[in-house]
């Protein structure tokens, strides 16, 4: 296999003939290895201008500087609206063919090589916009969505709060109505009397009348009372609701993350590694090209670098917080079920024995599936590990079933230590295998961020 730096210098004996009258020099600047294979470069310099060239399998990156100004042969092209008329990189199997195709399009460029250069200047401040919009528009999405979820949750707490007050107004206007009519009543009940009535009737009457307005404010007053449970009982209801919503909508805007993924036939942690790696190149070819000097190449991989692991260390802390939900709530029923059994006045002792332990066999998977499923990068030796737990579970349930029969009336009691010993142990084996997945993220951030 020929050597790049060989092609490369065989590839200046075609571009020798153009630029020495000009009075460009080529200079030979390195050789090297990367993901890429093995690479050599140079570049042909005159004062304060230089033509960079890169040579893998064949001239790849071409690029004009002018002193600390620099554009890719394709922007410089563009730019001086002779692109269409190229022939610079084409299609051919030759590498020594891509310099004489770059001999052809340097004849385009006067304004680099004798001219004033501004059109060059013009092409690089142009390229450097591009690649700015393009790096923010990168950063843009993640706070976008983080800003979407937020806003959603404000709107939703702030109809929750309007919809209580309107609640409270109602009921309070209703309130003062029936007051004033019980207040007209007392009213109308001193105009009742007339001169030819006796102070027997006038009494009688007024006593009606008072028994049947303190009966009906007694009737009032529970029927407000109840309209003020039934309004508060509806804000709370209103809150849940909205706390619902707020979840089936960042379930959705989840949801519309990964499909855009799948859309790409990709993962969100495929797509986070792909960001990661564009950038990365960009950063290694703002190096090559002298944008940058290899410190700030260094600090801003290391920037990328934790900026995709704490991604995806987020990714995992919900993935882990989804399943540890769905693990409650499945336990919280079995909790039920097995409550239901215990209190179950028409089974006996052995009945009862047989029912706790299925379910104690189901808790054992439902927690050998949450930790199996806790973390992706479990060795063999782990699994075995937690399938040997899992044994031991089914082993205990065959002793509880086998002696179902000759179990004594305290089998309530008894049942309900070993659920709890049982819960315990693999609570602390699910807690051992999520503290030990966090541990390896946070010591991978810290030796990124520390270098």
């Amino acid at each position: 296999m020929i050597l790049p730096r060989k092609l490369l210098l065989e590839g200046i004996r075609v571009l020798e003939p153009f630029f020495a009258p000009r009075g460009f020099h080529f200079q030979f600047r390195g050789q090297g290895k990367g993901s890429g294979g093995e690479y050599a470069w140079g570049e042909y310099t005159r004062h304060d201008r230089r033509l960079q060239l890169h040579f893998r399998s064949t001239l790849g990156l071409v690029s004009y500087h002018i002193s600390d100004l620099g554009a890719s042969h394709e922007t410089y092209m563009r730019q001086l609206g002779v692109w269409e008329q190229c022939h610079f990189p084409g299609f051919s199997q030759s590498p020594l063919l891509s310099f004489a195709n770059l001999t052809h399009d340097l004849s385009f460029a006067e304004d680099f090589l004798s001219g004033s250069g501004d059109v060059l200047r013009m092409a690089a401040v142009n390229e450097e916009e591009v690649a700015k919009e393009r790096s923010d528009n990168l950063m843009a999405t993640p706070v976008g969505d983080t800003q979407k979820i937020k806003q959603l949750r404000d709107d939703i707490h702030t109809q929750s709060l309007k919809d209580a007050d309107q609640e409270k107004e109602k009921i309070h206007e209703k309130y003062q109505a029936e007051r004033d009519e019980l207040k007209s009543l007392a009213t109308n009940m001193g105009s009742l009397q007339t001169p030819g009535q006796s102070a027997e009737d006038e009494k009688a009457k007024a006593l009606s009348l008072q028994n049947e307005a303190t009966e009906k404010y007694a009737i009032d007053f529970k029927k407000q009372q109840e309209e003020e449970q039934a309004a508060a009982a509806a804000a709370a209801q209103s809150i849940v609701y909205s706390a619902k919503i707020a979840a089936e909508e960042n379930s959705n805007l989840e949801a519309e993350l990964r499909l855009s993924a799948a859309q790409q036939g990709k993962t969100r942690e495929q797509i986070y590694k792909e960001e990661y790696t564009k950038r990365t190149q960009l950063l290694t070819s703002q190096l090559i090209e002298g944008v940058i000097d290899e410190e700030e190449y260094t600090e801003a991989v290391r920037t990328e670098t934790t900026k995709r692991l704490e991604a995806e260390n987020r990714e995992a802390k919900e993935a882990q917080r989804n399943r540890d939900e769905k693990l409650r709530t499945a336990r919280e029923e079995i909790a039920q079920r097995a409550q239901a059994i215990l209190s179950d006045p028409e089974k006996g002792p052995a009945q009862k024995a047989s029912g706790l332990s299925g379910l104690l066999a189901e808790n054992g998977a439902l927690l050998l599936q949450n930790a199996l499923n806790s973390t992706a990068a479990k060795t063999d030796e782990e699994r075995n590990s937690l399938q040997k737990e899992h044994n031991a579970l089914v082993s205990q349930q065959t002793q509880l079933m086998r002696q179902q029969h000759q179990i004594a009336p305290t089998i309530t009691e008894g049942m309900r230590t070993a659920l709890g010993q049982l819960k315990n142990d693999w609570g602390s084996l699910a807690l051992q295998i999520k503290g030990s997945f966090m541990e390896i993220y946070q010591t991978m951030i810290t030796s990124v961020s520390s270098g």
